[in-house]
């Protein structure tokens, strides 16, 4: 129909305005509405692909994820994603957060029981491409506001 019209196709973000102009000239909340609607649906879209994204660096089992931490690899978009990777309280800067880690790849995995002391080999690995680890005395802040917070005492 835009084709017959104006010559040329309209591309979907196109068609949900001009939807909302015919909609808005029955009641304007109505148009309002519809184009709230579209953009949350989108943005939902894009929240689930980049969640669906991040955490395909999980293995399929915790088992796996053990041996992954164990030879050193983390995979820190998942981490980051499962909140195990935070900003500092103080400063914003990253850092990692073995305990909440620890938790959040255990829920991922539906909480399966476990010997493994997944808080002490995230503490144990020594990979890279992840953020200093928060600080031993003051949790939810780095190293750096740690150390100044001590100083402040």
């Amino acid at each position: 129909m835009a084709l017959k019209i104006r010559g040329f196709s309209l591309e979907h973000s196109e068609w949900v305005i001009f939807s909302a102009l015919i909609a808005t000239e029955s009641s304007l909340t109505t148009g309002i509405k519809a184009v709230r609607k579209q953009i949350q649906d989108e943005w939902d879209e894009i929240v689930a692909t980049a969640r669906k994204e991040a955490l395909s660096g999980m293995p399929e089992t915790l088992d796996k994820f053990i041996q992954m931490l164990q030879s050193g690899e983390i995979p820190a978009e998942a981490l980051a994603e499962l909140d195990g990777i935070q900003g500092c309280y103080r400063c914003g800067a990253d850092i990692f957060r073995p305990e909440q880690a620890a938790e959040a790849v255990l829920g991922y995995y539906g909480w399966p029981d476990t010997n493994v002391d997944l808080e002490q080999l995230f503490k144990d690995a020594n990979a890279e491409g992840i953020p200093e680890i928060e600080s031993v005395d003051y949790s939810g802040v780095c190293q750096y506001c740690g150390y100044q917070m001590s100083k402040d005492d």
